[in-house]
């Protein structure tokens, strides 16, 4: 082998020996590729983490700014001196002392008559002759008649009846049942009026005073409002003044003396006793005649006596009222009074 020729081949072996064995710092050239790959790699996830840094410096900038504004708005402060909560709590307590003012003073009695209504308006036979003696035997002979009143024991000790109380949606019951439809339905229906929604129908029957009682000016029924319109879940302060009260005189005796009906405006509604003036109205009772009152009305029964007839004193009452809208729920719809319970039928 010629020296050109050993050269060549040392070349050629020293060659394949660096690709086996790489100085350091060298890179095969088989391998720069995948270095590269690496490289780029890398590259990328210091791209990534510098993405995920700027977005938590965004992050945490957007909170802290918001926490600013929040502490800047619950620093903000109303007339020089007063903080933005502050101000919510005077709302809240405001509200609450308004509806507080609202439920404790608002009005206990309630009043529906208006100024042109007059105080008082009579029909002299109101009833036909057929009528009137029909409804006279029904009402003289109703089974329910001699009970004690089931009115008040104060003003109404000396008087007998029955009592019903029942709302516009209990007309029909009222109209429809054995012991009132039949007797007084025709009655009710030509005393009703069309805008009124509560209704009390009684039978009063005054007992004969005796002579001291009726000399000395002492009353059969007392002064009393009427306000005993049915109701259910209300305070005892929630007094509704009826807004007309009718009644029919159906029985009386001819000798009869006292026994007037005695009214006084309402005026401050404080009206006492031991304090009446001259009265502003006086009715005598006649057989077959209609008054109707105003139903804020104070009013009274004088005494009466007669000297041979045994005939009482019996009128029928109709007290109706307009309730509102608020209070309309809680009227009864059919409530019957006998004696001194009432018993829901």
């Amino acid at each position: 082998m010629n020296d050109t020729a050993m050269e060549n081949s040392n070349r050629e072996q020293r060659k394949n020996a660096g690709i086996v064995h790489p100085k350091r710092g060298e890179v095969p050239l088989d391998s720069a590729p995948a270095s590269a790959a690496k490289e780029g790699r890398a590259d990328a996830n210091d791209d990534d983490d510098d993405e995920k840094k700027k977005r938590r410096e965004v992050s945490t900038g957007g909170r802290r700014q918001q926490q600013q504004q929040q502490q800047q708005q619950q620093q903000r402060l109303y007339f020089g001196i007063l903080k933005e909560h502050d101000v919510a709590w005077i709302i809240v307590i405001f509200a609450l002392v308004r509806l507080c003012t609202r439920y404790w003073f608002r009005p206990s009695t309630f009043i529906t008559c208006t100024e042109e209504q007059l105080l008082v308006k009579i029909e002299e036979n109101f009833l036909n002759f057929l009528e009137y003696e029909k409804l006279r035997k029904c009402t003289m002979e109703h089974p329910r008649l001699h009970i004690p009143s089931a009115l008040s024991t104060g003003a109404f000790s000396k008087t007998r009846g029955f009592v019903v109380k029942f709302n516009k949606e209990g007309v029909d019951s009222f109209l429809n049942h054995p012991d009132y439809g039949d007797c007084f339905g025709d009655l009710f229906n030509k005393m009703r009026l069309p805008e009124t929604n509560a209704y009390v129908f009684n039978a009063l029957l005054c007992e004969l005073s005796d002579y001291d009682e009726w000399r000395n000016n002492k009353t059969t029924v007392g002064l009393h409002l009427d306000q005993t319109v049915g109701l259910e879940g209300l305070q005892s302060n929630h007094q509704f003044l009826a807004h007309q009260v009718n009644v029919l005189y159906v029985d009386v005796a001819p000798d009869m003396k006292g026994g007037e009906l005695e009214g006084w405006r309402y005026m401050k509604g404080d009206l006492k006793v031991s304090d009446l003036p001259n009265p502003h109205m006086t009715i005598k009772p006649e057989k077959n005649k209609l008054v109707m009152f105003r139903g804020d009305t104070f009013h009274q029964v004088k005494a009466y006596h007669t000297a041979h007839s045994t005939t009482k004193r019996l009128s029928l009452v109709l007290e109706q009222y307009k309730i509102s809208d608020e209070y309309f729920p809680n009227t009864v719809t059919w409530m019957e009074a006998l004696k001194q319970n009432m018993t829901m039928m």
